[in-house]
């Protein structure tokens, strides 16, 4: 794996099932990691449709990790009901560190 990609869910502040499908790591409100369905080794080789797809034509040989929130976000001053909170922050940056 060459590169980690860190997004925001754009839902609410827990994983649900699509999200799963899409990143290997979850960060919920509260700091906690939360596994998604693949493994990171699925997205060395993305021919074969398993794997978890995360940025548009940029999965191979990515990490997906996503915080989950920010559902209704539409500016920096209107981030809508699940801005992300510090402590999900914090454990995001501390999980994607080398």
């Amino acid at each position: 794996m060459d590169k980690i990609i860190i997004h925001w869910t754009s839902g609410g502040w827990f994983p649900n099932a699509t999200d799963k499908e899409h990143y290997h790591f979850l960060i919920d409100k509260n700091g906690k990691t939360i596994n998604g369905k693949y493994k990171v080794e699925d997205n060395e080789n993305c021919t074969d449709g398993k794997y978890a797809a995360h940025c548009g034509g940029g999965n191979t040989g990515a990490i997906g990790v996503a915080m989950c929130g920010m559902f209704g976000f539409k500016n920096s001053k209107n981030v809508g009901s699940y801005p992300l909170t510090k402590v999900q922050c914090e454990a995001c940056f501390k999980q994607t560190m080398f």
